[in-house]
């Protein structure tokens, strides 16, 4: 049995066996070949050979021919996002990750799957090309998550491929307050800069336009007026593939969600490829109503990590300009009053006041606002 001190430092490494030299790199795998003798791993960074491997006849979601693979093993002490990457030096072919909550045979299902980082850092790079494989997921405390390594189309000697070893790292992050939208951090309009790279992963949270993303970050955002807001990623500071998804309450509807901007867009859209992979949210924002913003990462490739949050949104005190064209006048009057009789209105009744009725009180506040109307209108 190991000693006491072997015990806590492999807890205090996150997880509860720990493979290597203290300090320093695991020892290369052993053993791995199938997913029943998968090589117990903990947080680390170890080297092996991929080659005098035989395929364990799984197949993942996002490789292609990938029979050639080993397996590792990983138990978490403590609730977190497992990071798994294959981004390291000692990588010589074109990688797939894959994790899994059991091994296949036994009912296992896949939980996420990379083949390139196409967002990642010029770590992720072989040969001039994205070819290495990252991906994070979160991870429950005392359960077990199968990792699976394979190359890509069994092919070992791709035009820029070096080799068959690899170098895989596992690491167990434990995530910021703003994980879960309860805990969403409130912006103002500007930027706010964002990391997924402390993030746990752990909420099964969902939008409408992708799939695998439950690497997050919540924000709130409570504009001071009523007129049309946007939040984007397209910023310089946003270097990962990202998900851009509104909504009017943490368990409420979703406004809108966007993947890829769309349309003529910003180079600032763009990552240093020229793929067009961040992301533009706009929508009609409701005086002192909050609304809560989810970043993530499409199909949980974090890459590099960080971004930016740009939100811009009606902060000019100008209620009574109620049809938004940017001007205060006789037309804005008649329109609310049409907008109260008919029971309608811009944001879907002429609730001025935003208290969730539409009443006298409305009218009133109206009213004021349009013969005293505050400086900016």
């Amino acid at each position: 049995m190991r000693p006491i001190w072997w015990q806590l430092l492999a807890k205090r490494l996150g997880a509860w066996a720990v493979v290597g030299a203290v300090g320093g790199a695991c020892a290369p795998a052993l053993g791995g070949d199938v997913c029943s003798t998968a090589t117990p791993v903990g947080v680390g960074t170890l080297t092996a050979v991929l080659s005098d491997n035989f395929a364990s006849g799984v197949v993942d979601s996002c490789g292609f021919g990938n029979t050639v693979d080993e397996w590792y093993t990983f138990i978490p002490v403590t609730d977190g996002e497992l990071r798994v990457s294959t981004c390291h030096p000692g990588t010589q072919f074109d990688t797939v990750l894959s994790v899994f909550d059991a091994c296949p045979a036994d009912g296992g299902v896949e939980i996420a799957c990379n083949d390139d980082a196409l967002t990642a850092p010029l770590s992720c790079e072989l040969g001039g090309l994205n070819r290495f494989s990252s991906v994070g997921v979160g991870v429950s405390a005392g359960v077990p998550y199968f990792i699976r390594v394979s190359v890509y189309a069994d092919n070992f000697g791709c035009d820029v491929c070096t080799g068959t070893s690899y170098e895989i790292s596992f690491d167990l992050i434990i995530g910021p307050g703003n994980d879960e939208c309860a805990g969403a951090q409130g912006v103002a309009t500007g930027a706010t800069p964002g990391s997924l790279l402390d993030n746990t992963g752990l909420t099964d949270d969902d939008d409408s336009c992708a799939i695998n993303n439950s690497i997050d970050e919540w924000f709130s955002y409570t504009p001071g007026s009523n007129g049309p807001a946007m939040v984007t990623t397209c910023s310089p500071g946003t270097t990962f593939d990202t998900v851009l998804s509104v909504f009017d309450g943490c368990s409420g509807a979703e406004i809108g969600c966007n993947d890829d901007a769309t349309g003529i867009v910003p180079p600032e859209c763009a990552l240093p490829s020229g793929a067009v992979r961040k992301s533009v949210v706009e929508f009609m924002a409701q005086r002192n109503a909050t609304y809560y913003i989810r970043v993530s990462a499409f199909n949980n490739a974090v890459g590099g990590g960080e971004f930016e949050l740009i939100v811009d949104g009606p902060e000019v005190f100008c209620d009574c300009d109620w049809n938004f064209d940017g001007f205060l006048n006789n037309t804005d009057f008649f329109d609310f009053v049409n907008d109260y009789f008919d029971g309608a209105g811009p944001m879907g009744q002429a609730d001025y006041n935003a208290d969730g009725f539409q009443n006298a009180q409305d009218f009133f506040d109206y009213i004021n606002c349009f013969f005293n109307p505050p400086a900016g209108c």
